[in-house]
């Protein structure tokens, strides 16, 4: 891959997590003091850009990117008597 390009993607990386952590911190979430879950297909980016520099209590990164579906998967079961699969 184009040197320039990686460059790019590294830093859009890095900007992308820090908006996320700012939204989160701005929203009243003391990131510093309480565990931070991060999961869908974005939590490999956060996951990458993360560093004891951050000063977070506790990252979690769930990088499986069909983690929300089988998630919603398994409520909407409970709430229905569970799904019938076919």
């Amino acid at each position: 891959m184009d040197e320039m390009a990686r460059s790019i993607i590294w830093r859009q990386g890095r900007l992308y997590t820090e908006r996320l952590l700012s939204a989160a911190m701005e929203s009243g979430f003391d990131l510093k003091a309480i565990p931070v879950v991060m999961l869908g297909g974005g939590a490999p980016v956060v996951k990458g850009n993360m560093s004891p520099q951050n000063g977070l209590c506790r990252v979690f990164a769930l990088i499986d990117n069909r983690v929300n579906a089988e998630e919603f998967e398994r409520i909407l079961g409970q709430f229905s008597g569970g799904l019938s699969r076919g």
